[in-house]
């Protein structure tokens, strides 16, 4: 499976999916998601009280707009010539 980014809805089926004490392995298929993206999401996301859509939403949100970079593409001298 590809990797790709889970979406809002993925992320509380994930929720409601470790509510009813299923296995990553288990989820992967049923969310639609590799079970590494799985397993990298509950390592990221976990607080102390476990799993929740809406932090988890809210972080990869804030890393979203931390990581993105506006790049400049700028001329070199062989473009200039």
């Amino acid at each position: 499976m590809k990797k790709v980014h889970l979406t809002r809805e993925q992320r509380y089926q994930i929720e409601v999916l470790l509510q009813r004490k299923m296995r990553q392995k288990e989820i992967a298929p049923l969310v639609g998601a590799s079970e590494s993206t799985i397993s990298s999401e509950l390592r990221r996301s976990k607080s102390k009280r476990g799993y929740s859509a809406r932090l988890a939403q809210e972080c990869a949100n804030e890393r979203k707009e931390r990581f993105f970079i506006k790049r400049k593409f700028t001329q070199t001298d062989t473009q200039i010539n």
